[in-house]
């Protein structure tokens, strides 16, 4: 059965009106009619199934025969931090990790980030971000979607550290890195920041300034990742050491 992403607000009355991408790919794309069941998530953790009951060119109205609420067993969220890269790696690193239930995601800007945008590109890569983000949670079968925050600098992101209880930040050269096996065992809080550098990596700064706001730095293994690899393995094995996989 196919499966739907429709926004809070397009459902009334036990009906749900859709438009816009959603309709094109209800009409066009999978040929859906009058009479045909879909499920459909709101974003918000609530599902539906329902049945076509109307078409026309502007799209669809879909009667609501069930909904539910998800119960979610996490007692934690994981935020990532992410330096953004050149070319598309940010739109893998955004799809790939919300398949793995990432929940928020905030672009970050840091010394040795190479793609520097001014306030309308950054719009419009936001708008992109939260389709493919959307997506992502739609094909995975989420009844969430990981949020996109708003684009800061890694400043930014320190001076509101106080909003999660543990702050991690992989590191090749850090003297200091722990294991995630050494750290997450007797973890009890619920909120988790991820931060992830550039190509470049974190400057010395960078570091010196990540610890003095309490980030501790931890090991993904031997080798040296690409940042796009970085993030993805961090969320993993997140997931895995915090028994979510």
């Amino acid at each position: 059965m196919s499966r739907f992403y429709i926004r809070p607000d397009n459902i009334k009355e036990n009906k749900i009106r859709v438009n816009g991408d959603e309709a094109h790919h209800i009409l066009r794309v999978m040929r859906l009619e009058i009479g045909d069941e879909i499920t459909a998530f709101d974003g918000t953790g609530r599902e539906y199934y329902g049945i076509i009951e109307e078409v026309s060119k502007k799209g669809a109205v879909i009667k609501i025969e069930k909904s539910s609420m998800a119960k979610s067993g996490k007692r934690y969220t994981i935020t990532l931090a992410q330096a953004v890269p050149k070319m598309e790696k940010m739109d893998y690193i955004i799809q790939k990790t919300t398949e793995l239930g990432i929940d928020s995601i905030i672009p970050m800007n840091t010394k040795r980030t190479i793609v520097r945008l001014n306030k309308e590109k950054m719009l419009s890569k936001q708008r992109r971000w939260k389709r493919i983000a959307a997506e992502a949670s739609k094909q995975c079968g989420r009844v969430n979607i990981t949020e996109i925050e708003s684009y800061t600098s890694l400043n930014g992101v320190l001076e509101r550290g106080d909003r999660y209880d543990l702050a991690l930040m992989p590191s090749v050269f850090s003297c200091e890195k722990k294991s995630l096996k050494k750290i997450l065992p007797d973890f009890q809080g619920r909120s988790i920041l991820l931060l992830i550098g550039p190509e470049g990596g974190f400057d010395a700064d960078e570091h010196k300034r990540a610890s003095e706001n309490g980030v501790i730095f931890v090991s993904l293994g031997e080798n040296i990742l690409r940042c796009d690899t970085a993030a993805i393995a961090a969320v993993a094995m997140l997931k895995f050491s915090l028994s979510d996989i």
